[in-house]
């Protein structure tokens, strides 16, 4: 709840007179059983439940007879197909026989799911496909009340083949800056510490000094990436990036996370 992206969500909420569940708890189970009676149509979800949710999932699907699984697994790959032609999945088969099922867990009545910016885009993938609901990326810190890029409505294709966290939203700009070692003219894409203008940008939060902005421009620890259609996929923390052999010369922390909790094989 202390999340800056839960609290623009709650003041919303609360500003347009909507019910407000709030599930005190990392477990999927227990996440589901105290969303189920309230049926949410929107929530929002850290790292931490959806790759919960995630694993939950696949440990049910590892217990279906071969030729079940076969056949999920085939009619999954249909619906992920729908998601790269932009559209949402509709009601067929698979969903009746299995997706649904599933939905139905915390109320099957889900029509708008926020994930955090460091969620894999396999779950990314796993939720539009599980739900047939819109499922948007973003990234946001305190600073910029909570969010600064959102991904779009219909650009599900990008999300699974890149990860990516959207484009700015329309009251902020969003630029790069080189630091050490990223600079805009990294190739195949620019990469650096990410700087924000707009009037979501706040200076200084509750109780801390106000920080100096240049021109406007925030510059945030964070380091990022802006991939050619114009989304961000955020690289993470400077702290979180360590020279290697490697022939990048570089071992980046956040990404390799996401790919790791995209495996059925970290639990």
């Amino acid at each position: 709840m202390a999340e800056p992206t839960n609290l623009s969500f709650l003041n919303t909420a609360l500003l347009s007179g909507c019910p407000i569940c709030v599930c005190e708890t990392t477990d999927a189970e227990l996440f589901a059983t105290q969303a189920y009676p309230f049926k949410p149509t929107f929530t929002y979800m850290n790292t931490t439940i959806t790759s919960d949710f995630f694993q939950l999932f696949y440990s049910h699907i590892e217990k279906y007879p071969k030729f079940e699984a076969n056949l999920f697994h085939r009619g999954y790959k249909s619906v992920v197909d729908t998601l790269m032609r932009g559209m949402r999945p509709k009601r067929n088969f698979t969903d009746f026989a299995y997706l649904r099922h599933y939905r139905n867990v915390i109320g099957g009545k889900l029509r708008l799911l926020y994930l955090s910016a460091d969620v894999p885009s396999k779950h990314v993938e796993w939720f539009r496909a599980l739900h047939g609901a819109n499922v948007i990326p973003m990234f946001g810190t305190a600073q910029t009340a909570g969010v600064a890029t959102a991904g779009m409505f219909y650009d599900y294709a990008s999300a699974i083949e890149n990860h990516n966290v959207g484009a700015p939203l329309a009251c902020n700009e969003i630029k790069l800056i080189d630091t050490n070692p990223f600079t805009v003219e990294d190739k195949p894409n620019p990469r650096g510490s990410v700087a924000i203008r707009g009037s979501n940008v706040s200076a200084a939060l509750w109780n801390e000094d106000p920080v100096a902005l240049n021109d406007g421009w925030l510059t945030l620890p964070v380091t990022a990436e802006i991939l050619p259609n114009g989304t961000f996929d955020i690289i993470g923390p400077l702290s979180t990036i360590t020279k290697s052999d490697a022939a990048s010369g570089l071992v980046l922390a956040q990404p390799l996370e996401r790919t790791l909790l995209s495996t059925n094989v970290i639990t």
